[in-house]
């Protein structure tokens, strides 16, 4: 193991301790998994214990592989009736890692249990990106399952699951009121592997506002988080990578009409190059972190000319934030009338005029 690149890049992990008689005053199999993860230097974000109950097993496993890399349950994989650990996991992998098993049945009959190791059960694999190992209840199982197989192996296997997002991208979806660009946004994000964050950049000043929320709320899928920052991205912009592959920020002119009201009693050149620079800022945190983010804008320069100093402001401001997140991004979609078509690919380029 390479400990310095484990202290880098710690990995975010979750315990489920599944059993109908533990409680956390004698729950040693959970402590002795966090006392593993921590001598490995991995952050244990939650810990909680169950039931032999399916519907909270899967509540748990869904919850978790959205926010975190690893998860780890220990218990109910035997072969009694109300041993459901197995059953109810297996079904949600994406991905399953069946040399898990065979290793773990090796150590457990070599070094605990000789041919008790029959009575054990084991599984592992991907769900959304996110590891999930299942181990017996056995203290000398998770022993030896978190010290010699777990552990040595799982950043590479992080690292091997990870190597998609080399080919992230940045997408900016625009379009005016009503045009469709939101539902497109969401159905592209929803398309895409991985764990799912939607940035909502509203705030809530009236009952029409909370309704329009709500309408997007119920749209999206349960499994993705919910940020809520309608300031300050570049300030979150570590955790929120940490936490996902595909990010959707809905949207960019209510985002920066925060921004200009902010920062009131500026130049307006002075404003307008702060935003670009917060704006700069955010996509190149996405860049580095290889994560996939999808933006969307609204077409604000169509009409008339605003008679208020402050609307031609605003106008002006998110026609620089649209430039600018159109040349940055990947792909540029325009949405008209519900439909949506691609307009990078097919810009027309021009030589600089020689000044």
């Amino acid at each position: 193991m390479n400990s310095k690149k484990m202290e880098e890049h710690p990995l975010r992990a979750a315990i489920l301790t599944i059993s109908n008689s533990r409680s956390f005053s004698d729950d040693t199999n959970g402590l002795l998994i966090q006392s593993a993860l921590a001598n490995y230097g991995h952050q244990v974000v939650d810990y909680q214990i169950v039931k032999d109950d399916k519907a909270e097993i899967e509540r748990h496993l869904h919850e978790w592989v959205c926010s975190v890399d690893l998860v780890i349950t220990s218990g109910g994989t035997g072969l009694a009736k109300r041993d459901v650990t197995i059953e109810t996991v297996e079904p949600l992998f994406d991905k399953k890692i069946p040399a898990f098993q065979s290793m773990m049945t090796y150590f457990a009959y070599r070094r605990a249990c000789g041919v008790q190791a029959m009575a054990y059960r084991t599984t592992a694999g991907i769900i959304h990106q996110c590891q999930v190992y299942c181990l017996p209840g056995l203290p000398s199982l998770i022993k030896i399952g978190m010290e010699k197989v777990i552990l040595p192996e799982v950043f590479h296997l992080y690292s091997e699951i990870k190597k998609y997002m080399e080919t992230s991208n940045i997408i900016l979806v625009t379009g005016g009121a009503r045009s469709g660009k939101s539902a497109f946004a969401e159905r592209y994000a929803a398309a895409l592997p991985g764990r799912h964050a939607y940035v909502a950049t509203a705030r809530i000043f009236d009952e029409e506002m909370a309704q329009r929320i709500a309408a997007h709320r119920r749209r999206r899928p349960s499994s993705w988080q919910t940020w809520e920052i309608p300031e300050d991205l570049p300030g979150t912009m570590e955790r929120l990578c940490r936490s996902s592959d595909v990010v959707l920020v809905d949207c960019l002119t209510l985002y920066f009409s925060n921004y200009l009201f902010a920062h009131d009693g500026e130049a307006d050149e002075v404003l307008i190059d702060g935003a670009l620079a917060e704006l700069k800022t955010v996509m190149a945190a996405f860049r580095q972190a290889g994560v996939t983010a999808i933006f969307v804008t609204n077409e604000l320069g169509c009409g008339i000319v605003p008679m208020e100093h402050v609307s031609r402001l605003y106008r002006d401001l998110i026609g620089k934030i649209n430039q600018a997140a159109a040349a940055e991004a990947d792909e540029v979609y325009l949405s008209v009338c519900g439909i949506t078509t691609e307009l990078k690919q097919r810009a027309v380029r021009l030589p600089e005029v020689k000044r």
